[in-house]
């Protein structure tokens, strides 16, 4: 298992804490939803585990707004991949641990390393 999958504890520092966590599963991410991604974004915007959170995103793949990113933004981060690869099952390759957004020399902190 990846440390960014073992260690959470960062998600007990995350600002979507404080806030409804329905904000972050909006029905779809564009249409009428769109305010609901653009104010759940707005809370990830000032999070200070905003980049470990986007780290278990890319390799959790979970749904709705991670890190700042719809799971159809965090389709075009991952190395390699396409939106189209995605949804056809390309899961499990390739796995991302910090992907260059934590920080290495404070493992602790960013649950990096």
């Amino acid at each position: 298992m990846s440390r960014v999958l073992g260690s959470q504890r960062w998600m007990l520092r995350g600002a979507c804490r404080q806030v409804d966590p329905e904000l972050f599963f909006p029905p779809a991410a564009e249409g009428p939803a769109k305010p609901q991604v653009e104010a759940a974004k707005a809370v990830c915007a000032a999070c200070a585990v905003r980049p470990n959170c986007l780290s278990y995103a890319l390799e959790a793949r979970p749904d709705g707004i991670w890190g700042g990113t719809t799971p159809q933004d965090r389709v075009m981060k991952l190395p390699g991949r396409t939106h189209d690869s995605h949804l056809a099952g390309a899961a499990g390759e390739g796995q991302v641990a910090c992907d260059g957004i934590g920080s290495a020399a404070d493992p602790v902190e960013n649950d990096c390393g």
